[in-house]
This record gives structure tokens, sequence and C-alpha cells, in this order.
């Protein structure tokens, strides 16, 4: 036992604390297995030894004009005086829906509407349909179909 607490001591591990297993060398320095105390930061193991006021990544030159002096010397945008106002898309679309809308309707107003349409797929409406241009004057009277037009042979 005694050699194992030499071993605990050299890892800088606390012996106090209930340790299970093998105790190896490198426990002390491996930086996953080493405990901190409660609000303390974890050491660094490396081999080199750094100085102080190291800082890791790229440490950037800061701008000498700060937030205060921005926002003190507000400079307000000036819109350039030769610059043109771009396309009117609203305006053109209007435009394109009104050219020539009266010659449209002139030439489309000879079309007449069907009585009844057609469903996809029914023959028996798509009779009826034909059979209701053929004949547009017939009228249901208490549930009788009569004719306007003589039918004399």
């Amino acid at each position: 036992m005694p050699a194992a607490s030499g071993l605990l001591a050299s890892l800088s591990m606390d012996p106090s604390e209930p340790r299970c297993g093998v105790t190896r060398p490198t426990m002390g320095s491996n930086v996953l297995l080493t405990k901190t105390g409660l609000s303390k930061s974890k050491k660094l193991h490396c081999s080199a030894d750094l100085p102080e006021d190291h800082a890791y990544g790229l440490a950037k030159a800061r701008d000498p004009e700060g937030a205060r002096e921005v926002s003190m010397s507000w400079q307000y945008h000036e819109a350039n005086p030769d610059s043109q106002p771009g396309p009117n898309f609203v305006a053109m679309n209007k435009g394109a829906a009104m050219t020539r809308r009266e010659e449209f309707e002139e030439a489309h107003e000879k079309i007449e509407p069907m009585s009844t349409r057609a469903s996809v797929g029914h023959a028996m409406n798509s009779a009826k349909a034909v059979e209701a241009q053929r004949e547009p004057f017939k009228l249901k009277k208490f549930g009788k179909v009569t004719s306007k037009v003589s039918t004399r042979r």
C-alpha cells in the first residue's frame, strides 16, 4: 500500500478521494481525466510554458473610431441627383392588361356560353348538353316538358 500512496502523491491527485482501478502516471497530465475544484478552471497541461498574457487565436487591430465617435458624428445618406428611378412594374402590368381590351371583347362577344356544362367522364351529362343546345326553347311546366315551337308533320 505505501507504493500506491506514493504514486498518488506523485500524480498530484487527492488521496482522500475514493479511486477504483489502476492509477497510471499519465492520469495526472491527461486534461480529460483531471478534476477541478469548485468554481475553478482546469489548468493547462502543456509541455511548453506560455506567458501570462497569451491569447489563443488571431489578435485583430482595433478600429480607432469607436461606437461613441460613430454615433456622435452620424452621416446622413444623400441621394444621387443623377440617378433615375427604376421601372414601375405595377403601372406596366396594369397597362399590359388594358392594352387592346376593347378589341378582344368585340371579337369574342359572339361566343355563346353553354347552358349545361358536361362533367368529365359522364356521357349522360354530355348528351344533355348537346340536347340543350339543339332545343333551347323548351320550358318545364309542372313537371311536363313543353315546347314553344310547333311541331307539324
